[in-house]
């Protein structure tokens, strides 16, 4: 924690704002269901096919539905038939997500639905096959009103997608704040946590060179 808010109060605003831009969206509430590829299966196309398949039927049961009973019909469908184990009691109700809380493929659907309008074609995501009906969406939050949990978000991504920054980071943290570590045990382990990282960087660096 106290790495990451190191790391966040480092961040330029250009950084915190572009983050917020890519990654804060309208937030989309919808109702969905998941019809799962069976991953064990023999035959993977087929299994295949057989998700894509029932996912049609359903949208074909939308089809034949009054406009006005759609989102009574696909809470209904989802609850019988979704294989999304969070949602499918509630109908299928996915609420106030936003583009960085879902896969991309079922964000770009959802998005560009029109309030009460559903997916004529299942859409395919690793999680399997989905039929999305739009319940509606609301503005993002202003930049001003979430900065802090941008900064929180942005240094961990940060520190994510970088193996060794944490460790660079805690050494800036300490020198900054003149901390020496005295317990024998404890300044083992930080010094073998460091040795640990320099050792996979000295061998990744010599696989490289082999390859």
């Amino acid at each position: 924690l106290a790495v990451r808010k190191f790391v966040g109060d480092q961040a330029k605003e250009e950084d915190l704002k572009a983050y917020y831009k890519e990654n804060y969206t309208d937030k989309l509430t919808v109702r969905h269901i998941l019809i799962e590829v069976d991953s064990e299966a023999e035959d993977k196309d087929k299994a295949d096919k057989e998700a894509l398949e029932k996912a049609k039927k359903l949208i074909k049961k939308l089809d034949d539905t009054d406009a006005k009973k759609l989102e009574d019909k696909i809470s209904e469908l989802a609850k019988n038939n979704s294989d999304d184990t969070g949602t499918y009691s509630d109908g299928g109700l996915l609420k106030d997500f936003s583009k960085k809380d879902v896969v991309e493929e079922f964000w770009n659907a959802s998005e560009k639905l029109k309030k009460g309008e559903y997916t004529k074609e299942p859409i395919k995501t690793t999680y399997g096959y989905h039929v999305i009906y739009k319940v509606g969406s609301k503005d993002k939050e202003k930049y001003k009103d979430v900065k802090e949990q941008v900064r929180k978000e942005y240094a961990e991504n940060l520190l994510n997608n970088d193996s060794n920054l944490q460790i660079t980071k805690w050494a800036e943290l300490r020198k900054q704040y003149k901390l020496s570590i005295k317990d024998d045990d404890m300044k083992k382990a930080y010094k073998k946590s460091i040795t640990i990282d320099d050792e996979k960087e000295d061998s990744n660096k010599e696989t490289e060179e082999d390859n």
